[in-house]
């Protein structure tokens, strides 16, 4: 058998196609019995060790269209590790081309009644993965939740959810209440847009009760998740359906009792704090134990983000802002805060200008003390250019960033303002920003100063999609949503990149990655549908133009 593997291996590893049987039956055979490879005596020397991973490394170097018939050999195997870890290679497949997803599901489908819950498991979360390309495998994955009670089980309910099958409302209160549901169900419920209702709010509260006094405990699921480029949370089962609770805001105010336990237990206290501010007024019985937790962890730097969360969190519950106010400025004024003072100043809004005396006085002395982390400082002088109309002291500051001999993401913000600012200087910094520097989100914003500086945002635009069509790993829905805001806004002027964009959405190859707890499957699905959209915004205002 490790002769015959080794074959296969060298055969797909020439890059040449391999004619379908006789490849099928050659992988049937020399995995029938297991690993070929697995078997010695451990020495590092052993050419076997080296070929561990041979089976993952055949399904990951065949073509798209040769995977299907050679999953389907490997998962007729008697062992049950080849079985397990042909379905884990098949959902890395899954999230990564889409043209595998439909076929892939279908030799998945046989597996969810495996012997092996371990194989029953692999395969549910692969189907999961194909999003809505393995919606035919719906009546596969309802049979499993009635006839399973075990992680596969949970990974097919989460799966229904995400499909919108109405099967899935009937048992998920239960299956939440029990701890049995997937540990990301609260992401799956929020991915389907989910809405509130008594019994599930009572479910989620009932297992956030339990969740106060019971550790995060090890599931099957992680060893699957521990496969590169798979969106994960820590605590994911907690932390999600805190996510769940945080996305129905004034609706949840009654999990702020289990709320408040889990705070005062420092389980995700940061998770929690963000929560009770969605939730807002309705939480105000919280402020004790905020400003309890706000006292415990105030001479904790590391914890810095936490003490702005409570901040925002009390602002919300009782719409006084001073004291969130003062917070967010002792921070800027320590330098290298965590968290972002700024978005809650922005947040407040109006109240935040009696800063302005106080940001006036410290101007010098930043100035003079300019360090490459000290952009929260350059962000309020953005906000006193848009109080008082004068550019002067923005561009100032600005321009001190810019004059430091170091990158970093002061530099980036500066050159971002001073474009903003109409700063012509400032073009080739804009360039070198939105062409190789900084996130997605601050080289769309480069790309935009530079067009209406300039009125034109090439060569930054062409670099950046360039950039992000050809990385290793693919954006993220999140980081696409601003470029093809951008897009959609030059109208006409960004009719050269419709060609582009038109492969793009047809492409094999994933054109987002899951960030967090996202489903692979539909984020690319959805993303593809936004970047289709924006191709005929562009093309509706090319002809407007035309006409």
């Amino acid at each position: 058998p490790a002769v015959r593997a080794g074959a296969v291996l060298a055969a797909v590893q020439s890059g040449r196609r391999w004619p379908g049987k006789r490849a099928v039956e050659a992988v049937r055979a020399a995995w029938r019995d297991g690993d070929p490879f697995a078997a010695g005596d451990g020495d590092q020397w052993q050419p076997t060790v080296f070929l561990l991973e041979a089976l993952e490394d055949l399904l990951d170097r065949l073509a798209p269209a040769d995977r299907a018939p050679i999953v389907a050999a490997l998962l007729d195997s008697p062992d049950p590790q080849v079985r397990k870890r042909a379905a884990m290679q098949a959902s890395t497949a899954i999230g990564e081309s889409r043209s595998v997803r439909e076929p892939l599901t279908d030799v998945l489908i046989p597996a969810l009644t495996d012997a092996d819950p371990h194989v029953r498991l692999a395969a549910a979360d692969a189907i999961r993965r194909a999003g809505p390309l393995g919606a035919h495998a719906a009546d596969a994955l309802a049979a499993v939740v009635d006839r399973y009670d075990d992680e596969a089980a949970g990974q097919a309910l989460a799966a229904l959810v995400e499909l919108g099958d109405p099967r899935a409302a009937q048992r998920l209160p239960e299956w939440i209440r029990s701890g049995t549901a997937a540990d990301d169900i609260g992401a799956a419920l929020i991915e389907a847009g989910t809405p509130i209702t008594a019994e599930l709010l009572d479910a989620v509260r009932f297992r956030l009760g339990a969740l106060f006094v019971e550790q995060p405990r090890q599931r099957h699921i992680d060893v699957l998740r521990s496969v590169p480029g798979r969106g994960q949370y820590g605590d994911s089962e907690c932390t999600t359906l805190l996510m769940l609770v945080q996305s129905w805001g004034p609706a949840a105010a009654p999990a702020v009792e289990q709320l408040v336990e889990l705070l005062r237990a420092d389980r995700l206290a940061e998770r929690v704090i963000n929560t009770l501010a969605a939730i807002g007024p309705g939480a105000a019985a919280a402020l004790p134990a905020l400003r309890a937790h706000a006292d415990k962890v105030r001479r904790n730097r590391d914890r810095d983000q936490e003490l702005l969360a409570v901040a925002r969190a009390c602002w919300r519950l009782t719409r006084d802002p001073e004291p969130a106010i003062d917070e967010a400025w002792r921070g800027v004024k320590r330098g290298n805060i965590g968290g972002d003072p700024i978005a809650l100043l922005d947040e407040i809004g109006d109240p935040v200008r009696r800063l302005l005396p106080a940001i006036q006085a410290a101007l010098p002395t930043w100035m003079a003390n300019c360090e490459w982390y000290h952009s929260d400082r350059l962000a309020l002088t953005r906000m006193v250019w848009q109080w008082t109309g004068d550019p002067t002291p923005a561009l100032s500051y600005s321009h001190v960033f810019l004059g430091l001999d170091m990158g970093g993401y002061g530099r980036i913000e500066a050159a971002i303002l001073a474009g903003e600012l109409g700063d012509t200087t400032s073009v080739a910094a804009l360039i070198q920003v939105a062409s190789e520097h900084g996130s997605y989100a601050q080289r769309v914003r480069a790309c935009r100063a530079l067009w209406r500086l300039t009125g034109d945002p090439n060569p930054g635009l062409s670099a950046l999609l360039k950039s992000m069509t050809t990385a290793d790993y693919a954006p993220t829905k999140g980081s696409w949503a601003p470029v093809l805001d951008l897009l959609a806004e030059l109208g006409p002027i960004a009719a050269p990149f419709v060609p582009q964009l038109k492969r793009l959405a047809e492409r094999d190859a994933t054109v987002a990655r899951p960030g967090g707890a996202e489903n692979p499957g539909h984020t690319d699905e959805q993303t593809r549908a936004a970047i289709r959209a924006t191709i005929k915004k562009i093309d509706d205002a090319t002809r407007e133009i035309d006409t």
